[in-house]
């Protein structure tokens, strides 16, 4: 194979690649790694979890804590609850 046929070849599987992650994303399919990992926590690596997020985004907008306690509800509904009960607290 020529180098050009390389570069051509390479593009394409990257492209792939994208287009890939980008109908998983339109699925919702994303959030099956974070889940599984969050599932695999012990009670006090998820309570760690859950504190150290609050305090990070404790102090941003509401629409952005909104925004990251649905995600994590995605991922898996008690990381969702954990998190908004978190940044309760901080309040």
């Amino acid at each position: 194979m020529n180098r050009y046929a390389q570069v051509l070849t390479a593009s394409a599987l990257a492209y792939t690649a994208q287009a890939s992650a980008a109908a998983k994303w339109a699925r919702g399919t994303t959030m099956s790694s974070p889940g599984a990992l969050f599932r695999t926590m012990n009670a006090a690596q998820r309570q760690a979890l859950f504190d150290n997020t609050a305090r990070q985004i404790g102090a941003s907008a509401k629409h952005i804590q909104e925004r990251h306690i649905a995600n994590g509800t995605k991922a898996d509904p008690a990381c969702g609850a954990g998190v908004a009960q978190a940044i309760a607290r901080l309040v």
